[in-house]
């Protein structure tokens, strides 16, 4: 996900990744666009369904800040 403002030359990403292995651990990164940005230590989930439901409620957050999909 990506936010822009030009008015304060702000250019952010933010993701979330869960591997098909390891459905249950999510991995977060953000920063500015371009950069090598900043990583969460992996956060550990007891199911995939709860590692899921996390990232979705973090994309809807995301996005009522003005992150689109890119």
């Amino acid at each position: 996900m990506e936010y822009h403002d030009e008015e304060e030359n702000s250019h952010k990403f933010w993701q979330a990744d869960n591997e098909t292995t390891l459905e249950d651990i999510v991995w977060v990164s953000w920063g500015r666009i371009g950069s090598k940005g900043q990583k969460a230590k992996p956060r550990n989930f007891g199911t995939a369904e709860e590692a899921l439901s996390f990232i979705e409620k973090k994309v809807e957050e995301k996005v009522r800040k003005g992150y689109v999909h890119c």
